[in-house]
């Protein structure tokens, strides 16, 4: 990106706010996807999102199912590796499921994946931010809410508390998995090599 002496904006074609703007103009309305999120009684509604709210919203939920259809093959490959130490009977299968992960870490494709994953998610969570400052830019008596969204048929609203943080108990957490002693995976990696 460079000031020019007239002090307008010039972006190089590869930038990543070129790469927001081009996707955003390239949108049509009929590629909108909507929340799916139904308002409950609850809920306060204060607007019907704006063109800019939904091409917003429809890029974050992109960017977002990008970065998710990378990280499926990983995410597979590590629940497969954790069935299988939840199934190790013996010392042997154990560490033999360890050097999977060991092995994985240092797999080629898995960095490249990680690292494109990482993009993905940067440019996300960009798009995100935006989201988020264009809707309260729109929707000024949002600013104090605690909870604010937009739902099914682009309903703009807030309730007061988030219905998403009830998830965590559903879903489970990264806790859920076997633990292990902090140096026990350098350990491999140096029995390993």
């Amino acid at each position: 990106m460079i000031m020019s002496q007239s002090n307008a904006l010039v972006v190089s074609p590869k930038s990543v706010i070129a790469e927001i703007v081009e996707r955003l103009a390239a949108l049509k309305p009929e590629q909108f996807i909507e929340p799916d999120m139904q308002p409950d009684a609850d809920y306060r509604a204060v607007g019907e999102a704006s063109d800019d709210i939904k091409l917003l919203f429809t890029l974050r939920s992109m960017a977002c199912n990008e970065h998710n259809a990378l990280g499926k093959p990983i995410a597979t490959t590590v629940e497969k590796i954790h069935q299988e130490m939840k199934r190790a009977k013996t010392n042997k299968d154990k560490v033999e499921a360890l050097q999977a992960i060991v092995a994985l870490e240092d797999d080629l494709e898995t960095l490249r994946l990680v690292a494109e994953m990482a993009r993905k998610r940067s440019f996300h969570d960009i798009v995100d931010k935006i989201f988020w400052l264009e809707l309260r830019r729109q929707y000024r008596e949002l600013d104090d809410k605690p909870c604010v969204s937009v739902r099914k048929n682009w309903t703009v609203g807030w309730c007061e508390k988030d219905e998403t943080e009830e998830l965590g108990g559903f879903l489970g957490t990264f806790d859920d998995r076997p633990e292990m002693p902090d140096d026990f995976l350098e350990f491999l990696r140096s029995q390993t090599r």
